[in-house]
């Protein structure tokens, strides 16, 4: 429940802060513009203008302090006027069958049948064919499910500590909901007991990510990939347990040495979830580098 709570606290400090920061970008340009609009009046000897709009249910009519009314036109409005100029000026078409009588509807008749046999055929061919790529339909990402699976897995190996069973969830399971890539979510899985679980089994977390490493479930990319989502929400978890930074540098400490996971992923610099929160974000980063690191 703690990193739950945490990662929806994450998301909506970096939502306040992004529009924040957008708000500020257009007060600025506002007032940038409005100043330089201003000045060019006052050297040209002209009033400040002030444009009044009057609008109705067909006009939009934009009227300056000289008196001169501009209707601005756009490619929408030509378009409609054209169309309906020619609508007015062309005769009204008429089926070619209506003259023909009755045997004028016999051959509509035989073509809509002949247009249809088409249609069931090309359908027919089109499920025979494995290249048509118009029938070929990709399943969306269940981000949701796929973590309920790798949970679910993570949760069964501290109950009865066998991980043959989380390595046929994740070849079986797990390949079918997702890409390879997205076994990392099965590593974050394990760091989130890390960060929200029991003491016990807060302890056996390294031994599980290990023999998934040495089954190669798991590949450095993967744990690389979980460690920084868990930091980027390191911050709010902090709050409610202070020493959330050690126990997921201690987890960190135990792959590195075992030549499971790298430090080059730190490298990099902090996530962007972290450079958002400013000054805690960084700090809190640099606290976990120079832990890990020692």
């Amino acid at each position: 429940m703690r990193v739950h709570a945490s990662r929806e606290r994450a998301v909506t400090r970096r939502r306040r802060l992004r529009d924040a920061a957008a708000a500020a970008r257009a007060s600025t340009h506002t007032d940038s513009v409005r100043p330089a609009q201003a000045e060019e009046d006052k050297k040209a000897g002209r009033k400040p203008t002030r444009v009044k709009r009057d609008r109705s249910a067909n006009n939009l009519t934009i009227i300056s302090d000289d008196g001169w009314e501009t209707v601005p036109t756009t490619t929408a409005s030509v378009r409609r006027s054209s169309s309906r100029k020619e609508r007015s000026q062309s005769p009204a078409t008429v089926p070619s069958d209506v003259n023909m009588g009755g045997f004028g509807a016999l051959l509509g008749g035989d073509k809509k049948k002949k247009d249809k046999d088409k249609k069931k055929k090309k359908k027919s061919r089109s499920k025979d064919s494995l290249t048509d790529l118009d029938e070929v339909t990709s399943i969306p990402f269940d981000e949701d499910k796929y973590r309920g699976k790798c949970k679910a897995a993570v949760a069964e190996y501290f109950s009865i500590e066998v991980v043959d069973e989380v390595v046929a969830c994740a070849r079986e399971e797990l390949a079918t909901l997702g890409e390879p890539s997205r076994l990392s979510l099965l590593a974050s899985a394990a760091l989130d007991v890390v960060l929200d679980g029991k003491q016990k089994d807060r302890e056996r977390v390294p031994q599980l990510l290990l023999a998934l490493s040495e089954k190669d479930v798991l590949t450095p990319a993967h744990f690389s990939t979980a460690f920084l989502e868990a930091l980027a929400i390191l911050p709010d978890i902090t709050i409610d347990a202070p020493k959330a930074p050690q126990w997921l540098g201690d987890v960190l400490k135990a792959l590195v040495e075992k030549e499971a996971c790298s430090l080059a992923f730190l490298e990099g610099g902090p996530p962007a979830a972290l450079t958002e929160l400013g000054d805690e974000g960084t700090e809190c980063w640099s606290k976990f580098k120079d832990y890990v690191s020692s």
